[in-house]
């Protein structure tokens, strides 16, 4: 369980980084964040991404939080 909110800490801060690289392109933004909570959100509803739903949760909280940097 420590491992598994490792890694989430370490995606959020990777795509905080992203987003803030994308800063540049607010379209490609939008389209890159809703893509990118869908596979995670199909990922996670094939069984492989064993996430909660507070993670994602979580994850979408960080992604939005991001998009106001």
């Amino acid at each position: 369980m420590f491992f598994q909110a490792k890694v989430i800490v370490v995606i959020a801060l990777f795509l905080t980084f992203l987003l803030f690289v994308m800063k540049f392109f607010m379209a490609a933004e939008l389209v890159f964040v809703s893509n990118f909570l869908s596979s995670v959100i199909m990922m996670n509803v094939s069984g492989m991404l064993m996430l909660s739903w507070k993670d994602l949760q979580l994850c979408s909280f960080l992604l939005w939080f991001a998009t106001l940097l």
